[in-house]
């Protein structure tokens, strides 16, 4: 029971498990860290309370989330300025930590958040974000990382102490136990030589300019960070503030101003800088506290108004500034009649504020306040507003008085259309009073059609109902109509008697009664005198006693009406478009003189003909207007009067696109430097007629092809001005036009030497100081320190992938590496880290399973089903982009509760068969499979003596619990052991079954797999291919492959229910993707090509109907698709997840597309906020308010210069609403009626805005990035990125680079896994 008592009072944490004693096998816990004996907090702060007020702890979290989690992050993932406690910091109390929140932060907002928020902040983030865990040292560090090796091979006994203690920071020589608050040795509060009244001042101007000024202002007034003397500051007097600047500044270099230092800064400071200590100190030597500042209360604001945007999510508050020495504003809200809470605190001078966090429904009141300091006006009140319930669209209503007609040899239906908002009708058909089955699916607004395949002596009635993409309306019903034999020639029969009710008739007697002849078929039926029910012909149950044998003859003695005939089949039909492919019009030869009309009907790709016009007599000629390009089209024309309808005349099958062929490809392509070697001049010979234009691309020492320019038309010449010495260049053109870009032709290589000493600062002002200047600038300040302090905790390489990211204009990728250097190297100090290592290897670590990868496993073993909300929550960083990120995985104590009552549950109604035990328990040899099973790994002796014992004391269940606590289950063990030829760790059969089970199938290697680790044959490269081969067979790799999809494509969220998308709808989304994937993997060709490309997707009728595909099968299936569906961007699933709730988001849908599919890092917005950017207003679509708000010309093109790689790849998927409906047309952004044309054109540009193509499409983008090299690239870091849980680096990224080369030739995915599987970096490691 050791075991599961240890367990539940220790933080599952690798490292400290080892230290602790808390494995199996291990009988003693280390000194380093004695669970049970400390219950002290770590914090060393004192004043915290042990509980504070709920509502204060709530409008702290309110405050917190607006104004500090940007930059300090949250409890599980602390921000880019570090966690709120910082361990060292000179903030021993409470009251410490609240004064210094009200005094300086947040950042570019000093003293925005007053006494009374600064405590709610306080007592949220001491409630929600120190930790405070119970049984561990204080001293330990239990953040290090997971990966490293903690000293034995996972197979010995983990209990033992490996000689190092992997609870210490390994990057000090400090023992992490002492207190951090301290300074071993030297009180921190007192100066052992110097008198903090006496320092230079002469000298603390030049150290105040070098280190402060940049932070503080030139005199003290305040810069990015508060003035250097701030107004009734906790640092009140000299002692303290001496020893403020000696313990934390400056900012990332603590050390580097010492008491001397910061005594001269402080000198220089009160003889040139106003109200030093609020309204003064008279004796800066003791700690008396200032005399109380005078503060002035500010005027109220006054004439709060409310009002909702235009677009309905939105609710712009404005009110009067009524003061001119406001610090800022403080905005709070009220849902309903319930509590006002804060939802904004503005600056100074500040009269709006959009609140973008409102609900259809909900009513909403403001009330504004002006503050200075702690002192506030009275509120200022402003009418409530109403958030109108989203517009969502309905069934259409149903048709009404639907009649049925029969003429000689056609039904001919009318109906009147009740609805304005179908998308067309569904008409059915019942036959003799069978079932009804559909006839005709007709389009919108058509209130007609004739029925002309019906046969005499049948009966026939129709039901008809209207349809959209919200379902069916009810359907109406038409009365029955007979359609009667066709009577005989001739006259009638005088010796058939007629009928009379109550007559005596035998069985096989014929009677003539009113509409034919008649054969009695019952004879006591037949003489029945109720005429209701046996009259022949008439009566309810006429056809249970008669047959009718034939129609009622003609008397040759009454006169007869005119023989109406057939009309005659109209003559050959033309389909011609027109120029701008916006209609087709119809011809055709009326051959018949007879006609009452002419029935149209059309066929849209290989769908069912649907009727489309009823034509008047006489008339041959129809236009169709409702067309689009991209599809094929068929017509048929009938003519049709009272006999019936004539048989159809079909046009032939038109393509709406025109019909281009390739370009020729240029020739005599060359390249010359000119004199002065600041340009190269490009020609070429045209030799083509009919290109749109010329694309040509340059490659330089780097190595790769990038997009130079577009030429136009009959174009011949370009000069790349663009060059720069020590590099080299060579270029190739190909012309293009719709159908698409010929074979490229190459000039000759062309070499500049360097003749430019200083290139590198060249390079930096070039590339950089456009954006990046000492006082900010839109990028902000690159020579900042804590911009080096962020970089230089990362590598040169990482540093360097940034910059290439950013619009440096003209600045070419080698001049973006010597800019780098100059910021690296020469500004900030740093050094390049330089490797030297056989390449292809991987990290060694240990890494925490993914909650996907858990919830299989746990599946696979036991049987158990776990839904997603009872895992522990998935970390990784947005940048990194997938789940298995290696350097997130640490189990804290949060976790651990819910790992441990998740084993518990587990282990209750667990299958203990499929972990080879018997149905109710294990016995001891069946201990030793469950455990290779858990564990992925045979047990050593230890383990399994102690599991067995386990099992013995309380049982098996107890027992399988335990091995599902075990850090050998939760974390995926990657150590290997020491190769001497290979000089790195190589992994064990046992690692690499684990390792490839998680990379393929997403979850823990199965018994096949483990037995071929045990014969050995997971060691070398072919062994492995023939294993993998093997794996890709099982349906866990397309379950597995789906599942990275989802990350890949930004879709893993769950999604939910929003205007025009039901829960249903949802579902068969969730299912065309995963069916989708794994058909493409095992029944196609599993080229990346067809992922975005295949010509056909998944639906059921649900989806179908929302797609607007013709298609009524209730499962899901495979259906050809035009242009506009089919591959993963094409998909609802994509579309929806990529969306905002009511509305589509061109950025976020074009940031996917930048950041996952092309592995372009976007830059962070420029601050400015599109709410604040008044509209015109007339009408616009999406994409051109976002045009609007961040083109070119807004905001001085700070925001154009990221959004222009966003905006246009995200305005391709326009055509598809936030639901994932394809659409041609959107209404008004601003409200009106209009419906305006989606105009989804645009230019993919490389990661340095250089064009790469132009698009018509959203399909013309990804058949470029089905074939794009780029995109391959990006694939295949992505998926090792989800296979390892980590980056490529310096000891991967050639062996990394070959695999992407390959891939880009072969484009098979199945062959990319596999070769990963194979490689190098998977079967070798060494530690980072």
């Amino acid at each position: 029971m050791k075991f599961r008592q240890c367990l539940k009072t220790t933080l599952v944490v690798l490292p400290l498990l080892w230290v602790t004693g808390c494995l199996p096998g291990s009988e003693t816990t280390s000194n380093n860290a004695q669970p049970g004996n400390d219950q002290q907090t770590s914090t060393g702060i004192s004043g915290i309370k042990s509980n504070y007020d709920v509502e204060q702890v709530s409008l702290g979290g309110n405050v917190y989330e607006a104004q500090c989690q940007s930059c300090h992050g949250d409890k599980e993932n602390p921000g880019e300025y570090g966690s709120v406690f910082i361990e060292g910091s000179p903030l021993k109390s409470a009251q410490e930590y609240v004064n210094y929140i009200r005094d300086f932060m947040p950042i570019g907002q000093t003293q925005a958040c007053g006494q009374a928020c600064s405590e709610a902040v306080f007592a949220y983030t001491a409630t929600e974000i120190l930790v405070q865990e119970p049984s561990t040292d204080p001293g330990t560090d239990p953040g290090t990382d997971p990966g490293t090796d903690p000293g034995t091979d996972p197979g010995t006994d983990p209990g033992t102490d490996p000689g190092t203690d992997p609870g210490t920071d390994p990057g000090t020589g400090t023992d992490p136990g002492t207190d951090p608050g301290t300074d071993p040795g030297t009180d921190p509060g007192t100066d052992p030589g110097t008198d903090p009244s006496s320092g230079d001042a002469v000298a603390g101007e030049s150290q105040y300019a070098q280190q402060c000024a940049n932070c503080h202002g030139a005199q003290g007034e305040g810069g990015v960070f508060p003035a250097f003397f701030v107004a009734d500051s906790m640092l009140n007097n000299d002692m303290k503030m001496v020893d403020y600047i000696v313990e934390t500044m400056p900012l990332g270099a603590v050390d580097t101003c010492d008491q001397d230092c910061a005594a001269n800064v402080l000198a220089y400071a009160k003889l040139n800088f106003a109200n030093y200590y609020g309204a003064g100190d008279s004796n800066p030597g003791t700690d008396n506290g200032p005399d109380e500042p005078v503060q002035i209360t500010p005027d109220a604001p006054d004439g709060v108004v409310s009002s909702l945007a235009a677009s309905k999510d939105l609710i712009n508050v404005f009110w009067n500034d009524n003061s001119n020495n406001e610090k800022g504003f403080t905005v709070e809200r009220r849902v309903g009649t319930g509590s006002w809470s804060t939802v904004a605190m503005t600056d100074a001078n500040v009269s709006i504020y959009v609140d973008s966090a409102v609900s259809p429904g909900n009513q909403y009141q403001y009330r504004v306040r002006s503050f200075i300091l702690t002192n506030h006006s009275q509120f200022a009140l402003g009418a409530a507003v109403v958030v109108p319930m989203d517009e969502v669209e309905v069934k259409p209503a149903a048709p009404t008085n639907l009649n049925a007609q029969l003429f000689e040899n056609a039904i001919q239906l009318t109906w009147m259309d009740a609805a304005n908002n179908e998308d067309g009708f569904t008409l059915e058909r019942k036959v003799d009073g069978g079932s009804w089955s559909q006839l005709a699916m007709l389009a919108m607004n058509v209130t007609a059609y004739s029925n002309l395949t019906i046969e005499a002596g049948k009966q026939y009635q129709y039901r008809l109902s209207a349809f959209n993409g919200e379902g069916s309306s009810s359907a109406v019903a038409s009365a029955s109509v007979l359609v009667p034999v066709q009577q005989p020639d001739g006259d009638c029969n005088e010796s058939t008697p007629l009928y009379v009710a109550g007559t005596a008739y035998s069985s096989g007697q014929q009677v003539s009664h009113e509409t034919g002849v008649y054969e009695c078929n019952v004879g006591g039926w037949c003489s029945s005198n109720s005429a209701l029910h046996y009259e022949p012909g008439n009566g309810i149950n006429w056809q249970d006693a008669w047959a009718k044998v034939s129609d009622a003859c003609t008397n040759p003695d009454e006169p007869t009406e005119p023989t109406v005939t057939l009309p005659a089949q109209v003559g050959s039909v033309s389909a011609q478009v027109n120029a701008g492919m916006t209609s087709v019009t119809l011809s055709f030869s009326d051959l018949s003189d007879n006609e009452t009309g002419f029935q149209v009907e059309r066929k849209l790709n290989d769908n069912s003909w649907m009727a489309v016009a009823e034509l008047a007599a006489n008339v041959s000629a129809y236009t169709d207007t409702s067309v689009t390009t991209g599809n094929d089209y068929q017509y048929r024309v009938a003519s049709f009067n009272t006999k019936g309808a004539s048989n159809w005349q079909t046009s032939s099958r038109l393509t709406l696109q025109a019909q281009q062929t390739l370009p020729n490809v240029a020739s005599n392509v060359l390249a010359i430097l000119s004199s002065d070697q600041s340009r190269i001049d490009i020609s070429w010979s045209d030799t083509s007629n009919n290109e749109t234009g010329f694309k040509l691309q340059r490659k330089d020492n780097a190595g790769s092809w990038i997009a130079l320019a577009t030429i136009t038309m009959n174009g011949e010449s370009y000069v790349d001005d663009q060059v720069s010495a020590g590099n080299g260049y060579q270029y190739r053109v190909a012309p293009f036009n719709e159908v698409g870009t010929t074979s490229y032709v190459q000039s000759g290589s062309i070499n500049i030497e360097v003749q430019n000493t200083n290139e590198n600062e060249l390079a930096y002002q070039s590339a950089c100081t456009g954006c990046h200047t000492p006082s900010g600038g839109i990028g902000g300040n690159l020579l900042d320190s804590r911009v080096s302090i962020k970089w230089g905790a990362g590598s040169f390489d990482e540093f360097l992938s940034k910059v290439n990211t950013m619009p440096t204009g003209s600045c070419d990728a080698q001049c973006r590496a010597k800019a780098a250097d100059y910021l690296w190297l020469t500004t900030w100090g740093l050094q390049k880290e330089v490797v030297v290592v056989a390449n292809g290897r991987g990290v060694r670590g240990i890494r925490l399973m993914s909650p996907k990868e858990y919830q299989n496993s746990v599946f696979d073993l036991t049987g158990v089903s776990l839904s997603d909300d009872e895992i522990p929550k998935q970390f990784f960083d947005t940048s990194f982009k997938y789940p298995t990120q290696g350097d997130t995985g640490v189990v804290l104590y949060e976790s651990m509760k819910k790992y441990l009552a998740l084993a518990e549950k587990i282990s209750v109604t667990a299958n203990l068969s499929l972990i080879g035990c018997g149905s109710a328990s294990c016995n001891a040899s069946q201990v030793s499979q469950a455990g290779l099973k858990i564990l992925r790994r045979p047990l050593s002796a230890e383990e399994l003596s102690a599991f067995n014992n386990l099992n013995n004391a309380s049982g098996s269940r107890e027992m399988l619990a335990s091995m599902l606590m075990s850090p050998y289950f939760l974390y995926k063990m990657e150590l290997g052991v020491w190769n001497n030829s290979e000089n790195a760790y190589q992994l064990n059969d046992y690692e690499m079954a684990s390792s490839l089970a998680f990379m393929i199938w997403g979850t823990t290697p199965n018994t096949e797999l483990l037995q071929q680790a045990k014969d050995g044959l997971l060691s070398d490269e072919a062994s492995i291919g023939t294993v993998v081969d093997n794996m890709m067979q099982d349906a866990k790799f397309s379950k597995n492959m789906a599942n990275f999809v989802k990350y890949y494509t930004h879709s893993y969220e769950q999604a939910s229910e929003k205007p025009g998308l039901s829960q249903t709808v949802i579902d068969a989304m969730y299912s065309e993707q995963d069916t989708f994937i794994d058909y493409w993997l095992n029944d196609d060709d599993a080229s990346f090509n067809k992922l975005f490309n295949p010509g056909y997707t998944f639906v059921n009728s649900t989806l179908a109907s929302h797609y607007g595909i013709n298609d009524s099968q209730s499962s899901v299936h495979k259906v050809a698709t035009n242009r506009n569906r089919g591959g993963l961007l094409h998909q609802g699933l994509t579309q929806i997840m990529n969306s905002d709730f009511a509305a589509t988001s061109l950025v976020k849908r074009g940031k996917m597309i930048r950041e996952n599919l092309m592995c372009h890092t976007m830059g962070v917005p420029s601050g400015v906020d599109p709410a604040t950017i008044q509209l015109p207003n007339t009408a616009m679509t999406t994409r051109e308010r976002w045009d609007f708000i961040t083109g070119p010309t807004a905001s001085n093109g700070q925001c154009w210069e990221c959004h222009q790689l966003m905006n246009e790849p995200g305005s391709s998927l326009e055509q598809f609403d936030a639901a994932g409906k394809y659409r041609m047309t959107e209404q008004d952004y601003n409200g009106s009626s209009a419906q305006l044309i989606l105009d989804v054109t645009g230019t993919l540009r490389d990661n340095t805005a250089n064009t790469l193509m132009q698009y018509e499409d959203a399909r013309e983008l990804t058949e470029f990035l089905g074939n794009s090299e780029q995109a391959k690239s990006c694939f295949t870091d992505s998926y090792l990125r989800y296979a390892t849980g980590h980056k490529s680096d310096a000891y991967n990224k050639e062996e990394l680079s070959g695999l992407q080369a390959k891939f880009n030739q072969d484009d098979n995915v199945k062959a990319m896994i596999k070769w990963l599987s194979q490689s190098a970096m998977m079967r070798y490691r060494v530690e980072r």
